[in-house]
């Protein structure tokens, strides 16, 4: 049997011309132990070990506690405090002082997977809270030189996932449904250099160059043949560079929009150690190969915000986004063999929209309080769903408060409850190239979950 007729798996569990099947990894333990002052001030390094999707696809929205709670609306014009900069870096120019924010959101999602059968004939066990508890950390400082000149940093995350499988239902099936499920971990951080310049008193420019440190961790058990360690083990982060670029634009001190794009970027994740690809062929006997790299494209990212005061207490803000997932057709594993170079598994993700409206009201001179709504559409679409990336459109009900501790320190809270449709998942695996063997799992899912942020901010 020639080698190019051997097949490999999806690192997402979707199996295309696999000859035999891989046996079980133990899912890998791991704890988390986040003291908030020293995510704050040393954001760059707790990020990465956090990831966890709050918005559609495997976005981040949530990079500020101000922001949550109001559901994320107006993020790209309100500019009430230097977290503003990661959604547009134009409306640092609405900030007269030195002013540093920092903080975390906590994200605790709850990922049910129910009624799940094979074949539509055997039923298995379900699978509940498949989603990990997770903290987003965040650091921004913004700088005005003048009146028409500002300047900015800022530590965030805008993607990130964390889905896994326990070993009972990995092992189901004689372990065929750890093909589909496994465990799927994909973390980001940003590092973002901002200019911001306002051309009159109606007109603010801005823009970012921002460094983007990325990576995964993939893993996809099978039944045991019997042939001692084969499966996938993947594990790598890489860097790549982006910008972002934006406007705002004042009525009056009143009323302003903003307006902003995030370019989409390409990035190359490479393997660290031992990141190897493997099976047992009763002819061939045991074959590994080596994973050099992984190639994620990341969407573009355009937001339109809209503020308006109606008095002195009372406001109302809105956004509409829209994100370039269209970009995300396929995964591709590159491989350390002259037999295969590659493993391409397609997903066909659609570019989606996310609204939101909020509001913000003044109750005295220590105390503002917030609230929003928010609708975000998932890129999936139903014939494309995966156990492995279970998601759906998705509510937000969002509330919060600032306390004006003194003249120069503030502190934000924000409180989420995250609503997703109940959705089928009908995903098929095709284990040979005859199409002799296929493995079908179907299930339900439904995902909530409660966001919680805790912010500190103070001007110079």
């Amino acid at each position: 049997m020639p080698y190019k007729q051997l097949c490999l798996y999806s690192v997402f569990g979707t199996l295309e011309k696999l000859n035999l099947p891989i046996p079980i990894k133990r899912k890998r333990e791991r704890s988390m132990k986040l003291n908030k002052i020293t995510l704050a001030i040393a954001a760059a390094g707790s990020l990465a070990a956090t990831p966890y999707v709050t918005a559609a696809g495997f976005q981040v929205t949530n990079h500020s506690a101000s922001g949550l709670g109001r559901a994320n609306a107006g993020d790209a014009v309100i500019a009430d405090n230097s977290s503003v900069i990661a959604n547009n870096p134009a409306a640092i120019m609405l900030l007269d002082q030195w002013e540093i924010s920092f903080g975390t959101n906590a994200v605790a999602p709850n990922t049910d997977v129910t009624d799940v059968t094979l074949n539509s004939a055997l039923s298995l066990e379900d699978d509940e809270d498949v989603t990990n508890t997770s903290y987003v950390p965040y650091l921004y400082l913004v700088r005005p030189v003048n009146d028409q000149l500002s300047f900015g940093f800022s530590v965030y995350s805008d993607f990130g996932t964390n889905v896994e499988y326990d070993d009972e239902f990995n092992e189901q099936a004689s372990g065929v449904t750890g093909l589909f499920a496994g465990y799927t971990k994909i973390w980001s951080i940003n590092y973002s250099g901002t200019a911001g310049y306002r051309v009159n008193e109606s007109l603010s420019i801005g823009g970012s160059v921002k460094a983007l440190n990325g990576g995964g961790t993939f893993e996809r058990p099978g039944p045991d043949a019997g042939a001692g360690e084969s499966g996938v083990d993947f594990e790598g982060s890489g860097w790549t560079f982006g910008w972002d670029i934006g406007a705002v634009y004042e009525l009056s001190e009143a009323h302003r929009f903003g307006l902003s794009y995030k370019s989409a970027m390409d990035l190359e994740v490479d393997a660290h150690g031992s990141s190897t690809f493997s099976t047992y062929h009763p002819t061939y006997g045991y074959l590994s190969y080596d994973i050099d790299n992984l190639d994620i494209s990341l969407p573009s990212i355009a937001e339109f915000s809209g503020y308006h005061e109606l008095n002195d207490r009372l406001a109302v803000h809105y956004s509409a986004m829209y994100i370039g997932w269209g970009v995300f057709e396929d995964l591709v594993f590159n491989l350390d063999s002259d037999t295969y170079t590659e493993y391409t598994k397609e997903y066909n993700w659609n570019d989606s929209w996310r609204f939101s409206l909020g509001s913000t009201y003044s109750l005295n001179e220590k105390i503002t309080l917030r609230a929003g709504i928010s609708y975000d559409e998932s890129p999936i679409s139903e014939d494309d769903r995966l156990f492995s990336i279970v998601d759906s459109n998705r509510m937000w009900y969002s509330t919060g408060a600032t306390w004006q501790v003194n003249e120069n320190a503030s502190v934000d809270l924000g409180l989420t409850y995250l609503v997703g449709e109940e959705i089928e998942i009908t995903e098929s695996i095709d284990t040979d190239s005859d199409g002799t063997s296929d493995y079908t799992l179907e299930g339900t899912s439904e995902t909530t979950a409660w966001l919680a942020g805790l912010q500190v901010n103070y001007k110079f």
